[in-house]
Formats: C-alpha cells, structure tokens, sequence
C-alpha cells in the first residue's frame, strides 16, 4: 500500500518512535518549540513592560490597560500558533501532503483554538467560581472593621494554627477541608473539559474548517476512547516530576510565609485588625533564588516532557487518521468489487459496522491537504 512522497522521505512514518521522529526531524522540531515560546514569550513581556509603569508616576497606565493588551496578543498570536504547530508536529508522523504547509490558514486556526478555549473554560466555571468565593472571603476578612468580632478570631484561630499553637476552630478546619475537597473536584470537571477536545489541535482544520474539526475529534474520542484515556495517563505522569519541583519551590517560600505570619500574627487575644491589615500588606514576596529555581524547573523539567506530550499526541492523532483511510478506502474497494489489501499487522481499525459511512467525509477531507498528490494516485483498475 503507497505511501506519500512526504512519508517515504521520512521512513517509518506514523509507526516511529516520538524520541526517533524528534531526532529525524530536529529542526522542525526546534522551531516549532522556538516559534511557541517565542509568542508567549512576547504576551508575557509584553504585559510586564505595560505594567511596570503602573502607579501614580507619570506616563503610568492602569495595569488592567497592560493585562488587556498581553490578553489580546495571547488570543491573537499565541492561539493561532497552537494550531499551527500541532499539524506540523501531527504532519511529522504522517500526511499526505507531497510538501510543507500550503498557505497559511490563520482566520480559520483562530477560530479553532478559541472555539477551543470557550467550551474548556466553560467546564471550568464551577472551579472559578469556587476560587471567586474563597478570594471574595479572604477580601472580606481583611475588609472586615475592628468589631466584627467572629471575623477577627477567624483570623486569630488560622494564625494559631500557622503558628503551631493546639486550638483551631473546628469550623474554620471544616472549611478549609471543603474548599480543598471542591477545588479538587471542579478542577478534575476542568481538567476533563479541556483534554475532550485535545485533537482538534492536531487534526487539519484547515482543510476541515474549523466547525467540523470539533465533531471529527468528539467521534476519534468515542471510537478510541480507551486509546485517548491511556495516552492522557502516560502524559500525566511526565508532568510529575516538574510538580514536584515546583512544589518543592513553593514549599520552601510557604516556609518563609509561614514563619512571617508567626511572628507577625501570634499575639492570641491581644491582636487587632489593624495589625491583621499591616501584616498582611507587607507579606514577602518570591525572592530571586525561588524565581531562578522556578525557571530551572521549567527548562530542566517540564518543556523536554511537555514537547514528548505534544509529540504522542500528535503520533495517536496521526495514526487514526491513517486508519480511517485506509478502512474508508478497503470500504470502497470492497463496494466496487476490487481488492484493496489487507491491513498491515498492527494497524488500527476503526471498529464499528457504520464506521465507514461516519469516517467517509473525514478521510476525504484529510486527503484534501494535497489535492494535487490525490490526484497523482494511479485509480485502482
């Protein structure tokens, strides 16, 4: 069964290792990795160049002016460019084009990721809302005037407890325990809401259009559901190791608040609010060491495995997308009396006796990334 001039240039096509395929393709590779950072690397600057000149000096500007313009590049630079770099990587284990990307698709990506973006976060509303009323609360507390009594010994009971001192209010305790239970559970809701649409990044919207690449991933994710879950699992598990450091990071600066608070917030009954609100006003912030430390574990152990995720996503993405044209195609041969070969060993077929009639327009329409290399293809006699 042929393979396109782009597969036989790289052999092994969608079959290849991601650690072999990032190897033989080391500069695409690099840069797509140099063109992601690059942009958010852009949004983020841009926003700390806006708003270090915040405040009352002249030529300041509100930061919220500064957070709207580094917003407005993310949505219209960095989204985008998550579309683009997810086909080339998906391109890198297997395509049908003859050549690189033709043209650049920009109005349609756009859509795409925030169509993407919209339908995540809406599973994320329960987790902002229970992040909105814990901040609301906080704010409210150090809001709150010297005779609210109940509010102030809130305070003094975290502090023993910071402190280390044995009474704490069993009913600030069983807060504390079901805010921690709710951000767990909306955040896995979110969590799951975002990975659902996972291979509308990788799948060719821009020969699809951006409306139908959301029902082509929701039938990949029902047909190959187990397939998807055990792919997400793997990737987890490479992200262990960047929060562990990170953890270790913040744990390490916790203890440098922890021991603010104690000293400034263990005077039992004889502390006030306005010491509340002093203190609080005056919480240290990350250091240089926690910054520098934060940095190494983003380059040492989170971008190497986040481009591995990137990759297996890519490969699973591409190799469904092989299946379905060649189970489409055998659907065809079949239909028309000819013989179209059997699949090769190892090679996945979408299962299911309708499949061929829900697959038909998505082959088609994954074959039209190179029309010209369609129409090269001999008919089969």
């Amino acid at each position: 069964m042929g393979m396109s001039k782009e597969n036989k240039a790289a052999p092994g096509g969608e079959r290849d290792g991601v650690l072999s395929c990032i190897a033989r393709n080391r500069k695409g590779v690099a840069a797509v990795v140099l063109i992601q950072l690059g942009a958010r690397l852009l949004a983020v600057g841009l926003a700390a160049v806006l708003m270090r000149g915040n405040g009352p000096a002249p030529g300041g500007i509100p930061w919220q002016i500064g957070l709207a313009v580094a917003a407005a590049v993310w949505v219209l630079l960095v989204l985008p460019l998550r579309c683009q770099g997810g086909e080339k990587l998906r391109r890198m284990f297997y395509s049908r084009a003859r050549s690189g990307d033709a043209g650049i698709p920009y109005g349609t990506w756009l859509r795409t990721e925030i169509s993407r973006c919209v339908r995540g976060l809406m599973w994320g509303l329960p987790f902002f809302a229970v992040i909105g009323a814990a901040a609301y609360s906080g704010y409210q507390l150090y809001a709150a005037p010297i005779n609210k009594g109940e509010r102030l010994q809130s305070v003094q009971n975290l502090a023993a407890w910071v402190g280390r001192e044995p009474a704490l209010d069993t009913g600030l305790a069983v807060a504390l325990g079901a805010a921690a239970i709710l951000l767990l559970v909306t955040g896995l809701l979110f969590a799951y809401g975002w990975w659902r649409n996972m291979p509308v990044e990788y799948l060719p919207s821009r020969a699809i259009g951006a409306g139908k690449t959301f029902r082509w991933a929701r039938r990949m994710r029902r047909h190959h559901r187990a397939r998807f879950v055990g792919t997400t699992a793997v990737n987890a598990l490479m992200c262990l190791p960047a929060m562990a450091g990170a953890v270790a990071v913040l744990y390490h600066y916790g203890q440098t608040l922890a021991d603010y608070l104690r000293q400034n917030l263990s005077g039992g009954d004889s502390i006030g609010m306005m010491q509340i609100r002093a203190a609080l006003s005056r919480l240290p912030v990350p250091g240089r060491t926690h910054l520098l430390a934060l940095t190494g574990v983003f380059l040492a152990l989170y971008l190497p495995f986040c481009l591995i995720r990137k990759m297996r996503n890519a490969r699973l993405v591409a190799r469904l997308i092989r299946s379905s044209e060649e189970r489409h195609r055998r659907h065809h041969s079949s239909a028309s009396g000819t013989s179209a070969g059997e699949p090769e060993a190892g090679e996945p077929v979408i299962p299911g006796g309708t499949a061929s009639k829900e697959w038909a327009a998505y082959a088609d329409a994954a074959a039209a990334e190179a029309m010209p290399a369609r129409e090269e293809r001999p008919e089969r006699s």
